[in-house]
């Protein structure tokens, strides 16, 4: 063999050598292709558009109860389950219990929050007023504690309540057993009658916590950018900028109307990263948004005119109402009887006003929080159902997509 043929033999080893280890680069990266992130490709990877529950309030009403909160905390005692007992004007906590890994230190709170608010409080002030706090011990979570606030008048909280699967309504049925048996077990000091029995009359959620999102999720993911630096791949993750998104929902709100009216939009990153929307959600009472919100409207003028003070109770709408002066002698004309039967209507709404308002404290309008976080992260506070959330995350993945190129920027 020349000497030309042991170059050609070298060269052809070096060619050979460089031509298998290229192909094993390609095979890796096909074999690999499915961690690209490509819109449209059957092997997409990119996260669920669906809305999940985070937390719940749950609001019912337990039948017979009936206490002076003042005297009752003062004969109330801890048991193995009910380990915290707490109102404004007295607070009981089992010393075991701070030991314990469901052990969550609500007081220190509530009294910093006390030391702040200089407004007119009852007792301590560190409860909500007419009601006793109990924190409840599950076996069914060891890893929680649960708050149930009892009202004087038999009416029930039980926050921070996860998702309704079967195991929380497990969950739920032990909490409210424990309740039920803990005021059949102190009859003179919380039960309106002993001979009649104690039970749940209902319980529904009045206060739903959602999370999802909306960048990278299954309907909001308009354009991926892919850096290939030779065998290593990049994927650009887009973010939201805030402070155009802010101009583009004004900028649709004085043009069109939004699916549900929104209240503010706050966006001040030196203090709070994220964008805050607040709409206008009234609570369910008749099922229709217009007429929900016409009672609200109608709620806050009453308000707004009324005195500090609280006026008398007015008569129920039950009462039947008779004119102080009636031209008819003996029977009453068709105008009379039309009148008495307007006149039922003006005291039943005064008689369910007058219910709903408070000398201390004006009535509020009832709104749904959105915060919104430039990585495309949405939490839904205050939401009243499941179709509601699902309508307002809607309306946000549409602004971002219709404005993709104003809105959203990539980082390396």
């Amino acid at each position: 063999m020349n000497e030309s043929d042991i170059n050609i033999y070298h060269e052809y080893n070096h060619l050979l050598t460089h031509f298998s280890t290229t192909m094993a680069s390609v095979s890796d990266f096909v074999s690999n292709i499915t961690d690209l992130v490509l819109p449209g490709d059957k092997n997409e990877l990119v996260a669920s558009s669906d809305i999940v529950l985070s937390t719940m309030t749950l609001d019912g009403m337990i039948s017979n109860v009936k206490f002076d909160k003042v005297n009752a905390i003062n004969h109330l005692e801890l048991t193995d389950r009910i380990v915290e007992i707490g109102c404004n004007y007295g607070y009981k906590i089992l010393e075991e219990y701070k030991t314990w890994p469901c052990y969550k230190d609500r007081m220190t709170k509530k009294q910093r929050r006390v030391e702040q608010n200089s407004g007119r409080k009852q007792g301590l002030g560190t409860h909500f007023n007419s009601q006793i706090t109990f924190t409840i011990v599950s076996e069914k979570d060891t890893l929680h504690s649960y708050q149930v606030k009892l009202f004087t008048n038999g009416r029930v909280q039980i926050p921070g309540i996860g998702k309704l699967s079967k195991r929380n309504d497990e969950l739920l049925e032990d909490i409210l057993s424990v309740m039920c048996s803990y005021v059949m077990a102190y009859p003179d000091a919380l039960m309106l009658n002993k001979a009649n029995p104690v039970d749940v009359d209902y319980l529904m959620p009045i206060l739903q916590n959602y999370k999802s999102l909306t960048l990278l999720a299954d309907d909001c993911m308009k354009e991926t950018r892919i850096i290939i630096d030779g065998p290593k791949r990049f994927q650009l993750l887009p973010n939201i900028d805030l402070a155009a998104l802010e101009r583009c929902i004004l900028s649709f709100k004085d043009s069109n109307r939004t699916p549900i009216p929104i209240d503010s939009i706050t966006f001040n990153p030196e203090r709070y990263s994220g964008m805050l929307i607040k709409f206008s959600t009234p609570h369910m009472v008749t099922k229709n948004y217009k007429l929900d919100k016409f009672i609200e409207l109608a709620k806050l003028i009453y308000h707004k005119k009324a005195s500090k003070s609280r006026p008398a109770r007015p008569a129920t709408p039950f009462e039947e109402y008779t004119p102080d002066r009636c031209s008819c002698d003996g029977e009453c004309s068709e105008d009379c009887y039309t009148n008495r039967k307007m006149m039922r209507v003006v005291r039943q709404m005064q008689y369910y006003w007058h219910i709903n308002s408070k000398s201390t404290k004006r009535f509020r309008a009832k709104l749904t929080t959105v915060k919104l976080f430039r990585s495309g992260r949405i939490n839904l506070d205050h939401v009243n159902n499941h179709v509601q959330a699902i309508t307002i995350r809607k309306f946000i993945v549409d602004m971002i997509m219709n404005n993709w190129d104003e809105i959203v920027y990539y980082e390396e």
